[in-house]
This record gives C-alpha cells, structure tokens and sequence, in this order.
C-alpha cells in the first residue's frame, strides 16, 4: 500500500505599495528564482531520505512550510499572494502520476514555477502559483 499526500497552503505577502505600481508582466527571472527555491528546499528535505509512507505527511508539512518561508523573504514576490502544492509518492518506474490544475487568473501579473524531484525511492512534485495580489 502506498500514501499519497497532496496539500494547499495559500499565502498572502504584505503588499508594497512601491512595487504594486509597477506590476506587469513578470520577467522570467522571478519565476526561475521561484523554481530554484522549490528545488532547494525539496532536495534538502528529501535527498537522504528513503520513501516511508509514516514519514510524508511530515515531509510534506516541512516542505510546504520552508517553501513558504523562503518565498516571503523573496523581495521580487512583494505584493504577490501564493499557493504551493506538494505530492509525494514511492518512486517507480513503472508508475505514472498525473495532476492538473486550472485557474482563472491575470496572465499579465500571475504566472506558476514547478519543480520534480527524484531519488531511487522518492518522487516529489511541487508547484508554486504566484498570483497579483493587486
């Protein structure tokens, strides 16, 4: 038998009003520093480990909460609310996991970073959206 956990969390960072005027498309830049984030933290938490279904609610938890950690101190996500979605599962070649998500938001201010990790007995995916908090 095998777990999967799948968590939300959505966060609101404190608006800068500086910044909220100069909304506009964002560069690519912000959402490759967001992808590094989501691949920094996820391979900190998950390098050494071995899957353990008792061990992911507390590995997604930990993930989620540096994740979000890490975002709020990002300067260029000021004024930007954000969602992070996590799911592990045991590794296997053999096995597929597909997730989708839709969502109506501002193409021009909004935009997603995602990250897969894996090792020989863990697959981590993890999606970051950045959403204008106008």
């Amino acid at each position: 038998m095998c777990i999967s956990i799948c968590k939300l969390q959505v966060s609101v960072l404190p608006s800068d009003v500086g910044h909220m005027e100069e909304l506009s498309v964002p560069p690519e830049d912000d959402a490759t520093v967001v992808k590094v984030c989501l691949e920094k933290v996820i391979r900190k938490r998950l390098e050494a480990e071995v899957y353990n279904e008792l061990a992911v609610p507390t590995w997604v938890d930990g993930i989620i909460k540096d994740i979000s950690k890490e975002l709020k101190s990002l300067s260029c996500l000021q004024g930007y609310k954000h969602i992070i979605s996590v799911n592990i599962l045991p590794f296997s070649p053999k096995v597929t996991a597909h997730c989708e998500f839709q969502c109506f938001w501002d193409e021009e201010t909004d935009y997603s970073a995602n990250c897969t990790y894996q090792n020989d007995s863990i697959s981590c995916h993890a999606v970051v959206y950045v959403v204008s908090s106008y």
